[in-house]
């Protein structure tokens, strides 16, 4: 009787071992040939090894497939800055540069009306029309910004005398927009204009 309990109680503690095993680890351990198959037996089962053989886990013996180990995350790219928003189409310049003002001078010159009849031809009476004068460096930016405006004016003053019912803007910048470099006179005498933009 206590031999054949011994052999009884041996038995239940190889199982529960066993058992443990099994839930601890999907893998079980199979009989391979030397190409490294699994042996099946004459009804297509694979053989497995109490000891020994090869520890797998294999889905064509019944296993669970092997839980795949979740991809790590893609790191998120840095959100790209918004580019500056572009800046508007520039308005069609038409201007009188090719004839420069005279000095401290507001007055329309020969060169200047021929300029300006020709710049009347080419409007269809429905642009709206932005005179803008300037001037160079040479005085006080106080007396530069009136004499810009003045010389805007006359501009203006000439075209609706010559017919362009146009809309019109006339305003003056003063010596704030140069074009040309105030420390010479060939550069000053390019900044004394006016611009006529069309939009």
């Amino acid at each position: 009787m206590y031999g054949k309990g011994k052999t009884i109680l041996g038995l239940v503690v190889a199982t529960s071992l066993f058992v443990m095993a099994g839930t601890a680890s999907a893998e079980k351990r199979y009989v391979t040939d030397s190409a490294g198959n699994v042996v099946k037996d004459g009804f297509g089962g694979c053989v497995t090894a109490p000891v020994g053989g090869t520890l797998m886990s294999l889905p064509e013996c019944g296993d669970a497939a092997p839980a795949k180990a979740e991809a790590p995350a893609k790191a998120e790219a840095p959100a790209k800055a918004e580019a500056p928003a572009a800046k508007p189409a520039p308005l069609a310049v038409i201007d009188a540069t090719a004839a420069e003002f005279a000095f401290d001078k507001s007055d329309l010159t020969s060169a200047h009306r021929t300029i300006l009849i020709d710049v009347a031809g080419k409007l269809t009476g429905k642009e709206n029309l932005e005179i803008v004068g300037h001037t160079d460096s040479k005085g006080s930016k106080a007396y530069n910004q009136k004499l810009s405006e003045r010389r805007a004016k006359a501009v203006a003053d000439f075209l609706r005398t010559f017919g362009v019912k146009n809309d019109m803007s006339v305003s003056g910048m003063g010596e704030t927009q140069p074009v040309a470099d105030n420390a010479t006179d060939a550069g000053r005498a390019q900044n004394r204009r006016v611009e006529i933009r069309t939009k």
